[in-house]
């Protein structure tokens, strides 16, 4: 697979994707804006690769501060190797707890949806999560509607859990 030409710790290959681990400087400059990220890491960047927004960026960067051996539980940038371009971010939300258990998200940037990104991303993610001894479930949270998102874990063998949060939200559970 041809690599884009910047330096990450860690990545993760699937078969059209490559998922990188964020580290302080590249949060810090995707907080600036897509113009300086682009630069920095030398790919065309999609437009709203990041749905989640500013805020988790800068959750993930005061969490990769305060713990920077906990680098690849945080954000991921997904990037589609031949076309040198960034289209998605996703990851986990901090290092598996005492039972375990890591939550993976993940999100597309709208004109790269429906082309099995998110699918091809969450498989990426579980795949790693499970690659470390101590993980032993990968959770996720979805709106409590039929979704992409919903359609993606049930093909992936995840267990709907029922609602959560006021029922807003459904909580899914794989196992190793």
């Amino acid at each position: 697979m041809h690599h884009p030409p910047f330096p990450f710790g860690n990545t993760i290959e699937t078969e059209n994707l490559l998922l990188a681990t964020s580290d302080v400087q590249i949060l810090q400059t995707a907080i600036q804006g897509d113009g300086p990220l682009s630069e920095l890491l030398r790919v065309h960047v999609a437009e709203n690769w990041n749905p989640f927004g500013i805020t988790a960026l800068e959750y993930a960067l005061r969490k990769l501060i305060d713990e920077p051996e906990a680098k690849h539980w945080w954000t991921w940038l997904t990037f589609i190797p031949k076309d040198n371009i960034l289209v998605g971010s996703g990851g986990y939300k901090g290092v598996p707890d005492l039972a375990g258990m890591v939550e993976i998200g993940y999100a597309v940037a709208p004109n790269y949806q429906q082309q099995g990104i998110g699918k091809e991303m969450a498989v990426g993610l579980v795949k790693h999560a499970f690659s470390h001894p101590e993980v032993h479930f990968v959770q996720a949270h979805t709106l409590n509607e039929e979704n992409p998102s919903t359609r993606i874990l049930t093909a992936l063998g995840f267990q709907n859990m029922g609602t959560v949060e006021n029922e807003t939200a459904l909580h899914w559970i794989l196992s190793r």
